[in-house]
Order: structure tokens, then sequence, then C-alpha cells
């Protein structure tokens, strides 16, 4: 199964005097801008399982395995659910990633926060004709400080949110051309979305209104 990284700005890391990085990872309850086509929000327990299992989680720099700032298995990162989210208090140990990162998010030059995960089947429900999506379950791999985020809009890299591609539960839902642009994954031809949902500029997308309009203007 496919990781997907989502990512949150805003106000949910900081550093104390003791040493450590705490925020939120993630919240409950707040849609998302546009995903390629559909909107998601994470309910409340969607990490329990997950936390009740122990799973070993890593705290990384930017999702990267070799920038590890904690872990649960060693008890130097602390995972929990709280009423606004997935909230974390990672120790930070004396080394040379650790004091940079302490200094960057000291200094405001560092302050997003993101997590990567796994959707297991069943993890997730999708409503609306497929244009909502609702994570309900899911398998934690990392909490990240993140320098740059995991962009969720329709006209950037779709493989900063699906760095392994998308996975079949979004897939199913999207075409794709295997460019990593996230504007070329697009819904499957539905008339009236095709006509009503604005997308960036796309010379094949806007064939496609064009055939489609010039189509139903015949049968009129």
């Amino acid at each position: 199964m496919n990781r997907e990284i989502r990512t949150l700005s805003g106000g949910e890391l900081r550093a104390d005097s003791a040493g450590h990085l705490v925020g939120h990872a993630a919240v409950f309850g707040s849609e998302s801008v546009d995903l390629g086509g559909f909107r998601e929000t994470i309910l409340p327990g969607a990490f329990s399982r997950a936390l009740a299992e122990r799973q070993d989680v890593r705290a990384l720099v930017n999702h990267q395995p070799s920038a590890i700032l904690g872990r649960t298995r060693s008890g130097t990162l602390i995972l929990r659910e709280d009423a606004r989210g997935l909230y974390f208090d990672v120790q930070i140990g004396d080394t040379q990633l650790g004091r940079d990162i302490r200094e960057s998010v000291g200094r405001g030059d560092v302050d997003q926060c993101s997590f990567a995960f796994v959707c297991p089947p069943g993890g997730d429900r999708w409503s609306e004709g497929g244009t909502k999506r609702q994570l309900i379950d899911v398998d934690l791999i990392d909490v990240s400080v993140v320098t740059f985020p995991a962009y969720e809009a329709t006209s950037v890299a779709a493989r900063s949110l699906w760095p392994d591609g998308p996975p079949a539960t979004v897939k199913n839902r999207l075409t794709g051309d295997g460019d990593a642009s996230l504007a070329s994954y697009r819904m499957a031809p539905d008339p009236a979305r095709l006509l009503a949902i604005p997308r960036p500029r796309d010379p094949v997308l806007e064939r496609q209104q064009m055939e489609l309009r010039l189509r139903l203007a015949m049968t009129d």
C-alpha cells in the first residue's frame, strides 16, 4: 500500500526550553483544499488503532529516514490523540541535526508539521460522488518537521502528496498519465463535473470540454 503525506501549517510546532519539539501533525474535522478532484477530512479516532498497537513511528525532518529526531519504540517520541488531532512530543537529541532544528524552530524559520501514513482497506470513506473523503483509520509511518509542505493544490506536484503514487482508493477516482503534475490526475470523464469544475489551464482538458460542449449542443 502506498504512502500518503499531509502537511499542517501555521503555529502547530514549537520548541520548549527542555529540548522538546511539540505540536500537532494533524487536526481533526478540518477539510482540506482540493486534492485533485476531492477534499479530505480526518475524523477523530483515525489514529487510535495505530496508537493502541504501538506502531513504530519515527519523528523525521522532511520525511527523510536518515534525518531522525526521535522514535516511539525508544520513548523519544510520544504520540497521542487529543481533542484537536494528533499531538506529538519529541525529545531532541544533542546532535548537529537536533541543534539545527531547535534553532530553526525557535527562530520561526520552520513552523510546519506533517505526517506520513498508509490507509488500510476500509480506512477511508467516500461520499458526494467521490468528491469527499474521510480518513477513519490509518497506519502511521512518521511525523515530520518540514521546510516545504506537501502541497495540497491541483496545480503542483502529486509526488508531494503521494510519493509512491496515488493509492488504489484514490487512483480509482482519478486518472493519470504518469506525469508528476497533480493536474495530470484528472477526474474520470463525467459530463457535469467536466464542465463545472474550474481547473488550471490544461490543453487536453480544454479540448475535452470543447468537444463535450459541441456534443451537448448537437443533442439539444
